[in-house]
């Protein structure tokens, strides 16, 4: 076999090095002075004014200038680690370059001798010579030789895979050695409160500004996508030998990266997982070799993969789940969230469900999120998801859990009572309850940021559904601020969505509307007439998403208020047409909100609220028109 020229790990060029270095020292100059000169001018201040008890405002940039001059400070230690590096860079450039030449050589050496016993095999085999002849042991002297050639060469190409593993370790030997350099240096970096205390905070998207990343060549950091590096640290973990406690203590230091590896491209992933693992999963498949030391050493980097088979998520997220609450370290809060997802899973008596799936659980700023799955997505005809707005986290989770499931239920009966069945049953439904991104609060709900953020986690899972069944049928409920986002992932990603449903909605941009507009997708949307919260998030001139989903011409509006629903004539003959009730307010489920407290407020996804059964007929009838 070839050897691979991509084999050889890129190296960063000595002088792109030694550039960042002076490209640090500039920047550190430069915001050193310009905080300095804004210090110097803002104390000027006391020339004109004078206010009695206020004095200490004209010592409010103090600490800024101090800390842009440590921070200057710290840059120019940064540069001279660089510069001391630099030529490691250069040398391993060289070797690189000499590997890349012996792969031609080994390759064309591999091809002629390759052609050579194929050519000394057909003379010897269809040799036109006597038994026993001269000319037939010269012919077989000849494949004899062209054999004993080929294994040459082929160890040849052995020694020169091994040279290019040995070349690739240092490789990350010189990035781990300038790492930790650059790691040691400190200053300016400090974060404080509005009342001076120092605080401290963790990066959720993994490799966003470096630490999680600080063993992958710089080369690929720079130029490659997360895929890329997810992948490659995925090989590294199912290495050979790779023991448990390299990956658990390189998963420990590195929290993030379980949260990173659901953003991973869901084809890619696939590929890997089938490369490992093989590509069939029958009921009570376990992984052997380097894959199950992995999934026991780490069980939440395999389950939050997306692409892969929906069981062996479930597997390894629900033992990644007891890990954590097994943790006697655990705070209150996220303890409880973490207890709202594992009550989801189990029965009354503790007892595992079996049509329930934990199709991602991670870490984000310490907040736990999640997906869970009421029916199999790898198998279902419809794939319908579940999505919450503003405020919002996994300590609603059991409302919305329960949701879950009265989705699954009501759509499967309603598809019964008509009398719908698929080429090999009963038409299957996944209900999916998705929490895994930050919704923030009512401060934020005018932004788009979080959307954006939730829309790219969105639609790498929808991509893991499309991948594992690209036959399903896949359909969206969103409430509030979700709405937003689920707009944000539809419009960059035409192939997203079979069916929309926003309930309450907070917005969408216009280059969403604009996209989704053009796409053959169905799109529905409700709103109560005591939903004055939603308008919030569209306040026109405010919002950055000003625009109302029932306003566009290609969106059927679905009533909220009180009336009945007519989900038409069954296989029995019957009309089933039952009665919904009015949505109270912006809530997704009844609640009784302070101002109120006498009574409650029914919300959208109550099951007996008018734009809950709306959502059914329109989710069936989405199935009758595919089917």
């Amino acid at each position: 076999m070839a050897v691979d020229p991509a084999s050889v790990y890129q190296v960063v060029a000595q002088s792109a090095v030694e550039s960042l270095g002076d490209e640090l020292q500039t920047i550190g100059i430069d915001a050193s002075n310009a905080v300095a000169t804004a210090n110097s001018h803002w104390k000027n201040l006391t020339d004109w004014f004078q206010v009695t008890g206020a004095e200490g405002v004209y010592q409010m940039l103090e600490r800024p200038a101090a800390d842009a001059l440590a921070l200057s400070e710290a840059l120019m230690e940064a540069r001279q680690q660089i510069v001391l590096t630099a030529p490691v860079f250069g040398t391993l450039q060289t070797k690189r370059e000499e590997l890349l030449s012996r792969i031609d050589e080994v390759n064309a050496a591999l091809s002629a001798a390759s052609a050579s016993v194929t050519s000394t095999s057909s003379a010897l085999t269809y040799g036109d010579f006597e038994s026993g002849s001269s000319a037939e042991t010269e012919a077989q002297r000849k494949a004899d030789a062209a054999e004993a050639a080929l294994s040459a060469q082929q160890e040849e190409a052995r020694r020169l895979r091994e040279d290019i593993t040995r070349f690739n370790a240092d490789v990350i030997s010189a990035e781990d050695e300038l790492a930790s350099a650059l790691g040691r240096v400190s200053g300016g970096t400090d974060v404080y409160r509005v009342d001076g205390k120092p605080m401290s905070s963790e990066l959720t998207q993994w490799g966003a500004y470096g630490s999680d990343m600080d063993d992958i060549p710089m080369s690929e950091r720079l130029r490659k996508t997360l895929t890329d590096e997810v992948e490659r640290r995925l090989d590294w973990f199912v290495a050979e030998g790779r023991s448990s406690k390299e990956i658990s203590d390189w998963i420990a230091a590195r929290s993030g990266f379980i949260a990173a590896v659901g953003l991973a491209d869901p084809a890619r992933v696939s590929r890997w997982f089938e490369g490992v693992a093989g590509t069939e999963f029958p009921s009570g498949w376990e992984p052997t070799g380097e894959l199950a030391v992995l999934m026991a050493a780490a069980p939440g980097v395999i389950g939050n993969l997306n692409g892969i088979p929906a069981r062996v998520k479930d597997t390894d997220n629900y033992r990644y789940l007891q890990q954590l609450l097994d943790q006697d370290d655990l705070d209150g809060g996220t303890r409880d969230r973490l207890e709202q997802v594992y009550n989801a899973l189990v029965d009354d008596n503790g007892k595992r469900r079996g049509d329930v799936f934990l199709l991602s659980l991670f870490q984000d700023l310490n907040e736990p999120r999640a997906a869970v799955s009421y029916g199999d997505i790898d198998r279902a005809d419809l794939v319908l998801t579940l999505t919450h707005g503003i405020r919002t986290d996994l300590e609603q989770f059991g409302d919305w859990s329960g949701t879950g499931r009265d989705v699954q239920r009501e759509v499967s009966t309603e598809l019964e009572r008509r009398g719908y069945t698929a080429a090999d049953g009963r038409i299957s439904i996944a209900s999916v309850v998705w929490f895994e991104y930050d919704s923030k609060g009512a401060t934020a709900v005018q932004g788009s940021i979080h959307a954006e953020a939730g829309a790219a986690r969105y639609a790498q899972f929808m991509g893991g559904v499309s991948q594992r069944n690209p036959d399903s049928i896949t359909a969206g409920w969103f409430h509030s601020y979700g709405t937003t986002m689920g707009a944000q992932a539809q419009g960059r990603h035409p192939e997203l969505l079979d069916q929309i449903y926003t309930v309450g909605s907070a917005g969408w941009t216009e280059d969403a509307a604009a996209a989704i507009g053009q796409q053959n997708v169905e799109v529905n949307s409700t709103a109560a007439g005591r939903d004055w919260t939603a308008w919030a998030g569209r306040s026109p001139g405010i919002s950055s998403h000003p625009i109302n989903p029932i306003d566009l011409d290609y969106v059927t509006e679905l009533s909220s208020e009180t009336g009945t629903v007519d989900f038409g004539i069954g296989a029995d003959g019957k009309v089933r047409a039952p009665q919904g009730e009015q949505t109270e307010g912006h809530g997704s489920h009844h609640h009784t909100p302070w101002y109120e407290f006498w009574r409650g407020q029914r919300g959208y996804l109550d099951t007996d609220a008018r734009s809950f059964l709306e959502g059914v007929d329109q989710a069936a009838d989405l199935l009758k028109e595919t089917k």
